[in-house]
């Protein structure tokens, strides 16, 4: 079992909780949606709204707190999911707003690939 501390011994030595939280809920978004876009259907680049949820911070506040290792008052669990459900409703019942909010994809795809490079440092890997 996985507690607040790294496991000491093993395979897994020195593998803490938020590693594995880290691992298993992440995926490059922006990767995703560039692909998709260029060699994928337009369905397949409006998934990444339900890929989201896997690698947003809903998922991994829920694991967390069911892991036990924090909790989150339910009010930030709300507003993690609710912008994805409020797109999802209006893109359902409004064709015309569907439209109008698909002509933005390709802006949406450069801000999480920015935020992923800036965030696990690569370029300190050459000093």
């Amino acid at each position: 079992m996985i507690g607040e501390q790294p496991i000491r011994v093993g395979w897994f030595a020195g593998v803490s909780a938020l590693a594995v939280v880290a691992a298993i809920n992440d995926t490059n978004g922006g990767l995703y949606i560039a692909l998709m876009g260029e060699f994928g259907r337009p369905e397949d680049a409006g998934a990444y709204s339900m890929m989201a949820l896997e690698s947003g911070p809903f998922f991994t506040m829920v694991t967390l707190g069911i892991a036990g290792l924090s909790g989150f008052p339910w009010q930030t669990l709300v507003g993690a999911i609710l912008p994805l459900a409020a797109g999802v409703t209006l893109g359902n019942l409004d064709p015309d707003l569907r439209d109008f909010l698909s002509k933005a994809m390709p802006a949406l795809i450069p801000p999480p690939s920015i935020d992923d490079q800036e965030s696990s440092k690569v370029g300190q890997c050459n000093r």
